[in-house]
């Protein structure tokens, strides 16, 4: 029985509508009282037989039928408006990961140093490779799940409310130094992680984790596997095939001009 039918049939018992005439002449329930002729119009407008049902049985049963459409529409647009969401969120992920991975992270501090230098005068264009340089680190640690403890990065360079890293100098004019210390603190936490050189962008899209596999809907982990790959088919990398062969050919190798 429905939990509709349920309200209905304890809604009947508590006003004693159906309730039946005693034998000491008290009064029933307001269905026992009724005119005949009330009583014979409500039986037929409500009537659910499938040859000869009610007008008003047929009328609910079509608005019954209009709400789980409208439902079942609303559920769909939700989902597809949270998969959109889901897999634009992925696509920036993989996309600042495959610019970290682009990234020629620099081994040591003298390394870094020279290339500040080689800027000269260009203070934009040395917190920009700063930035980069930071980012690259701070995108491969994260896929590669190595934590940043407060004694490698201290405080300065943390959010005071989430404790996050901050790639933004606290004033004006502090930018190259505030950096290039981050910069050389994360390479310092690096130096006992050498992966971090090398990891793939497609790495860092996140399986939905399954609490237990043995118990869950058939209809779920299809669908959870469905958009899993359809999100590895979205960030999949796809080498250019013309730099792909002048890489090959001239990667590594100098060029003199005569």
């Amino acid at each position: 029985m429905s939990l509709a039918n349920l309200a209905g049939i304890s809604i009947y018992r508590s006003n004693k509508t159906f309730k039946l005439p005693s034998a000491d002449g008290e009064d029933g329930g307001i269905a026992q009282r009724p005119d005949p002729v009330l009583v014979k119009a409500v039986h037929k407008l409500t009537s659910a037989r499938k040859s000869s049902a009610g007008k008003v049985t047929v009328m609910l049963r079509n608005l019954f039928k209009a709400d789980i459409k409208a439902s079942n529409d609303n559920k769909k647009r939700k989902r597809e408006e949270k998969e959109k969401k889901s897999i634009q969120a992925e696509k920036n992920k993989a996309e600042r990961a495959n610019t970290a991975l682009e990234t020629d992270l620099c081994e040591t501090t003298s390394q870094l140093q020279d290339e500040i230098a080689a800027f000269g005068s260009r203070k934009t264009e040395k917190v920009k490779f700063m930035k980069a340089q930071i980012r690259g680190r701070m995108v491969r640690a994260k896929s590669l799940d190595l934590e940043c403890p407060i004694s490698a990065v201290g405080a300065r360079y943390r959010s005071e409310k989430t404790g996050k890293i901050v790639v933004t100098a606290p004033s004006k004019g502090e930018e190259v130094d505030y950096f290039t210390n981050l910069a050389s603190a994360l390479m310092a936490r690096d130096a006992s992680a050498p992966q971090v050189v090398s990891f793939s962008a497609d790495s860092t899209i996140r399986s939905l984790p399954s609490i237990c596999p043995a118990s869950a809907f058939a209809t779920s982990t299809k669908a959870k596997d469905g958009f899993e790959k359809k999100i590895g088919g979205i960030v999949a990398v796809q080498d250019d095939a013309d730099l792909v062969e002048l890489r090959s050919k001239y990667y590594g190798k100098m060029c003199y001009d005569s």
